[in-house]
């Protein structure tokens, strides 16, 4: 199933990834998204990293926060999110939506 159904990513998106993922399996496999092309969505970049933030799948590179003598620097993260991890969330947030 394709997120472009579900309210997903705009038509037209290249779905392709850069390193050809046609022999991997699994969530390395799919599509995935930047925070930033998830805000279509009609919430705000750093509402979508809330969203995402802690939910199983999404690939967070960086580095957390860390002291450096009495200064606190400050954690920098760049997330991914699949395909089908932004389905489960998104099928979460409209079914919520109807129930209410």
């Amino acid at each position: 199933m394709s997120i472009e159904g579900a309210g997903g990513i705009p038509q037209g998106e290249d779905r392709t990834s850069d390193h050809g993922a046609a022999g991997l399996s699994g969530l390395a496999g799919e599509r995935h998204y930047s925070p930033k092309q998830l805000t279509h969505w009609g919430l705000s970049e750093a509402t979508i990293r809330r969203l995402f933030e802690h939910e199983p799948g999404v690939m967070r590179l960086g580095e957390p926060s860390r002291r450096i003598g009495r200064k606190l620097k400050r954690s920098y993260y760049t997330i991914r999110i699949p395909e089908t991890v932004a389905l489960r969330v998104h099928r979460r947030l409209t079914s919520g939506a109807r129930g209410a």
